[in-house]
């Protein structure tokens, strides 16, 4: 280490080495804080090119003061060594936290913090472009950081020139990692048939591995990859692939399946693993995506609103006092202060764990609430529940819902159990109470609904189907106070849903098509009073596409394909009244070509028309960005499907045109990728349907 840098640093120990970089954990004499060096290694040859690229890393993380960020301090360079002084972390990458599981609520939360760290970034024109999880350090409050912008790209000021890029660095899979802040992963040299590439290959984006121009949505194909492993504890592609397979394979954005997620999870990671770039919602669509899936149960519960008292009151503890020794006035007067207090308490409660708790969570700093959440459980304990007044019952029990929800980010699924059974307990207080109040009833239904949230995420699946059907009856019950309320009726349907979609899970099929019946029935009922509603025909072609497949799973096929038709109706209305959504354009070009195979399986020639729906929407895709290679496979792909659907239905000659078509593209394809065995083997089954085509035709006499 030079003179200058060791007489302010005092290193502790190397963190990681690099091909390029070491870091090491030091402390600065000067202004008395752990810091990490970040240096270009002394003992390797190092170009002009990397050391711009090593200043610009801190020029980017100047930029970018944020929470979510890991910060940089200073910049220094002395004797002819460059360092960058990064703010210390402890903590452990969230690649070491994958090896233990992660809950669900926990995924949400690291989700929703590197989100807002994308969001800063790109909003300052900034792409990461090495998103993974050993960029990501976990802090033991749980705060996330994102680490490590050494590959970014500031692409608003269009900066995609390659003597600018890392181009030579791309992460060897199979690596050993270095889980240390600042260490960098092994790297290596890979080349594309489209040029020189850099960044993870596990983590890639397609048009990254094609060696193309990246911008924002690059870190969100990043991010889709990262969320499926901690859904599903693996990583997204197979372990034992080789460089070129992996290559191959994140050009063509084709990970494993994913598992491990349903419902909105499923969608959001499905959205942000799409192959086209202009497909993949921004950062802060996906960020919004995220809140509202966090907020499920707090969108069935009405939160506490409260004005901001200090911490320091509900930490030390607030006494009440009624002496019940003093004579009746006294004591009555004594009873009303108390109410009083317990009511301002309460309300403290509800902004430590309502506002607080957000502004916390920004910061990583949930564990300040830790206490909270225990003192206030025991608060409510130390309260008899007879001397409670309705309104104190009901904010009760949604504090305590509130703390189950602290728990579920915090990981701690066992206290998110104990706190949301004992929401329940008192909201079922206030329904004896006031067994025709619907607001009562539906709190009771939110505490529900809660219990059985954490039993799913615990995967305890007959413990969260009693608690499902019991919201289920309470929903009915809603409905028969006030069979107007639109509010009450989607209740119930999300109820049914739930239902079915548990009982499809535990294999009872029958009963869970029967719930998902149930269900599609109250959507298109509500539909009946706005028909044109985008939000209600989403809600039916999603109960649609689940009883679709579960009937397909049944044997029930030409129940299934009614299903499939009304599912496809309500996409295809869904598209009309949304026409400029590129996403819903290509799932519903997706759910055409699956219909089509699903009627070209028992002969019925409606195949046809699908498989041709199926081509006009990919078309338009492809016209729409010519240069998206994987949109233009996906015509390829279509027409080789309506090829093979009208040789299969006798229409030869009609299917040798729409396969030699194929072929063309397939070929077209194939210069630009000449080591893309997928298209290679696409092309040859396309191939092989237009040689027996060619074959029938000649046996007609065509």
């Amino acid at each position: 280490m030079t003179s200058m840098v060791a007489q302010r640093y005092r290193v502790e120990e190397t963190l990681g080495r690099g091909g390029m970089g070491e870091a090491l954990a030091a402390f600065d004499e000067t202004l008395q804080r752990r810091v990490v060096l970040k240096a270009v290694r002394s003992d390797r040859p190092v170009g002009e090119q990397h050391r711009r690229l090593f200043r610009r890393e801190a020029q980017i993380l100047s930029q970018l003061d944020h929470p979510a960020i890991c910060r940089c301090h200073d910049l220094l360079h002395d004797g002819g060594v460059d360092y960058i002084v990064l703010e210390r972390i402890d903590g452990i990458t969230l690649q070491d936290a994958l090896l233990d599981g992660l809950p669900r609520g926990r995924v949400l939360s690291i989700a929703a913090q590197i989100l807002d760290a994308l969001v800063a970034a790109h909003a300052a024109g900034i792409v990461h472009r090495d998103l993974k999880p050993a960029n990501v350090m976990l802090t033991p409050s749980g705060q996330v950081k994102v680490l490590d912008f050494g590959l970014a790209q500031l692409v608003l000021a269009g900066d995609h020139s390659p003597a600018d890029t890392v181009a030579d660095t791309v992460a060897a899979p199979g690596a050993a990692p270095h889980h240390s802040q600042g260490a960098h992963t092994a790297t290596m040299v890979m080349h594309s048939a489209l040029g020189r590439i850099s960044g993870t290959l596990l983590y890639m984006s397609p048009e990254q591995a094609r060696g193309e121009a990246v911008g924002a949505a690059t870190d969100l194909y990043s991010l889709g990859l990262m969320l499926q492993e901690m859904v599903s504890g693996r990583r997204p592609y197979p372990e034992r692939s080789t460089r070129l397979e992996l290559l191959a394979r994140a050009q063509r954005g084709e990970p494993d399946a994913l598992t491990g997620a349903t419902g909105e999870l499923r969608r959001l990671i499905e959205s942000l693993q799409q192959r086209s770039p202009t497909l993949r919602p921004t950062a802060q669509a996906a960020a919004r995506a995220v809140a509202h899936m966090r907020a499920a149960p707090a969108r069935r519960t009405r939160w506490l609103a409260a004005g901001a008292l200090a911490l320091a009151s509900v930490a030390a503890g607030i006494k009440y006092a009624v002496d019940l020794d003093h004579e009746r006035l006294l004591a009555l007067q004594a009873r009303e202060a108390a109410r009083s207090d317990r009511g301002r308490a309460e309300d403290l409660i509800g902004f430590m764990l309502g506002d607080l708790r957000s502004r916390l969570e920004s910061l990583g700093r949930l564990d300040v609430l830790d206490a909270v959440g225990q003192r206030t459980m025991d608060y409510f304990r130390s309260i008899p529940q007879d001397s409670l007044g309705d309104d104190e019952l009901l904010h009760r029990s949604q504090a305590l819902a509130q703390i189950a929800g602290l728990r579920i980010d915090q990981g701690e699924l066992p206290a998110a159990r104990d706190a949301a059974a004992e929401a329940v307990t008192q909201a079922r207080a206030l329904v004896a109470r006031r067994p025709a109040d619907a607001q009562a009833i539906k709190n009771l239904g939110n505490a529900v609904f809660f219990v059985g949230n954490v039993e799913l995420q615990l995967g305890q699946l007959p413990a969260a189907m009693r608690c499902f059907e019991e919201y289920q009856d309470l929903a009915e019950q809603l409905v028969q106070l006030q069979p107007d309320e639109p509010e009450w009726r989607q209740e119930l349907a999300y109820a049914w849903t739930n239902l079915g979609a548990l009982s499809r899970e535990t294999g009872a099929v029958d009963e869970a098509i029967v719930q998902f019946r149930q269900a599609l029935d109250v959507w298109v009922g509500l539909l009946a009073a706005a028909p044109d509603d985008p939000a209600l025909l989403r809600e039916l072609a999603d109960v649609q596409s689940w009883l679709g497949s579960t009937l397909e799973d049944a044997g029930r096929s030409p129940e299934a394909i009614d299903v499939q038709t009304a599912e496809l109706d309500a996409r295809t209305r869904l598209l009309e009244l949304e026409h400029a959504d590129m996403t819903a354009r290509s799932q519903l070009a997706t759910v055409r070509q699956e219909f089509g195979r699903s009627l070209l399986s028992v002969g019925d020639e409606r195949a046809l028309l699908q498989f041709q729906a199926a081509y006009q929407l990919h078309a338009e895709l492809a016209a729409h960005d010519p240069g998206n290679l994987t949109w233009k496979r996906d015509v390829a792909v279509a027409l080789a499907n309506l090829g093979d659907a009208q040789r299969a239905l006798a229409q030869p000659a009609l299917a040798l045109e729409h396969l030699q078509r194929s072929l063309q593209l397939f070929d077209e394809l194939l210069e630009s990728e000449p080591a893309n065995d997928e298209w290679r083997a696409e092309r040859s089954s396309a191939a092989s349907n237009h040689a027996r085509a060619q074959r029938e035709l000649e046996q007609r006499g065509g």
